[in-house]
């Protein structure tokens, strides 16, 4: 039977040079204002990309009010590609008490 998990939606673009710009829709109470962060590699695959992404994307759901208490991992991370320079990535996170 397959299995489905609940995911989060992140955006990859690739702007050249190694650089990836990584955007996901911020938190409900600030209007869902999108957060931007970039990604520098040495030219690296979005299989490469997308676990790093997902990460700085658990290390931001922490600065919020679960963070207090609760740790997120990154339980599994997933992308498919859209077009040359973009890549869409899911991330299913777990809470953890710490």
């Amino acid at each position: 039977m397959l299995e489905s998990k609940s995911m989060q939606h992140l955006n990859l673009t690739y702007s050249g040079n190694g650089k990836y710009t990584v955007t996901w829709a911020g938190w409900p109470s600030e209007g869902f204002k999108t957060v931007r962060r970039t990604i520098h590699t040495e030219y690296a695959e979005p299989s490469v990309v997308a676990p790093i992404a997902a990460r700085m994307f658990a290390e931001w759901l922490e600065s919020g009010p679960m963070g207090d208490n609760c740790k997120a991992v990154v339980e599994l991370v997933t992308h498919a590609h859209i077009k040359a320079d973009k890549t869409a990535i899911g991330v299913s996170i777990n809470w953890e008490s710490k």
